[in-house]
């Protein structure tokens, strides 16, 4: 905290030192009842000369000429005590309103981030739940052959096969997930085709979009991968926990996309 009259405040020593005059004085005692920068600082330097009086002189030691005693009114007591009780309750009145202002914005704030988070969740459970009807619909089972994929067994050296008819966007893979396993409601599941060490697609579900179609009239889970990202190559389907796949493998199933000549 700073004194708003810088050349007042230079006169904090002299006063404290008593070598004012007496309007010089008087003037510095009306600042300093509204001054707390120049109350601290007279204070300060009391305290120092009183302490260096105690030093120098014993009870029965005369006062040395040097060390002058601070002149304390009535009336600068009783402005100094005002300040010290009024300034916090100043502060209060000052500092209180703005506070609670940015307390009720950042409330408004926060309840918009959350509306505007339910609302960008709803769309994504509607969009999955309308992409897991249009792979589950009868429709789409006719046109699309559907290829039913699983674990790898030790020591089985095939892999079922997925044709890639010419001009089909995209091929049906199907697989069964243990209930157990799969997320709880919104927490997302990562679905990854890896090709020769490289990931050529990628999407994401919710757990709870992936148990609505467990509890489907199919009781599988299809996925739809374009076809065009597919080479004719050995691939495998990885299911993941995490929206990056960094959690725990819940499925891994491998298969060869085949185009014909």
């Amino acid at each position: 905290m700073s004194c708003p009259k810088p050349t007042l405040h230079a006169r904090a020593r002299d006063y404290a030192l008593d070598r004012l005059t007496e309007a010089e004085r008087n003037e510095f005692e009306d600042h300093l009842v509204g001054c707390a920068a120049c109350t601290d600082t007279v204070g300060a330097l009391g305290d120092r000369l009183l302490a260096l009086e105690g030093k120098v002189g014993t009870e029965e030691a005369e006062q040395p000429a040097w060390v002058p005693r601070l002149h304390w009114s009535p009336a600068l007591a009783a402005g100094i005590v005002l300040l010290v009780l009024a300034y916090p309750a100043y502060l209060g009145l000052v500092r209180l309103p703005g506070a609670r202002e940015e307390v009720r914005q950042l409330g408004e704030l926060s309840q918009s981030n959350e509306s505007e988070i339910a609302a960008l969740q709803a769309a994504r459970d509607k969009a999955e739940t309308k992409i897991a009807e249009l792979e589950q619909s009868p429709a789409m089972e006719g046109a699309l052959e559907v290829t039913y994929l699983s674990q790898p067994v030790r020591g089985a050296a095939s892999v079922p096969s997925v044709p890639i008819e010419p001009g089909a966007p995209s091929v049906m893979l199907a697989l069964e997930l243990n209930p157990g396993s799969i997320p709880q409601e919104n927490t997302a599941c990562r679905f990854e085709v890896e090709c020769n060490g490289k990931v050529v697609w990628s999407a994401t579900r919710t757990g709870e979009a992936i148990r609505r179609q467990l509890s489907s009239r199919l009781a599988t889970l299809v996925v739809a991968v374009p076809a065009k990202a597919l080479p004719a190559a050995r691939c495998e389907l990885r299911v993941s926990s995490g929206e990056e796949g960094s959690g725990r493998v819940l499925f891994r199933g491998p298969f060869a996309p085949v185009r014909p000549n």
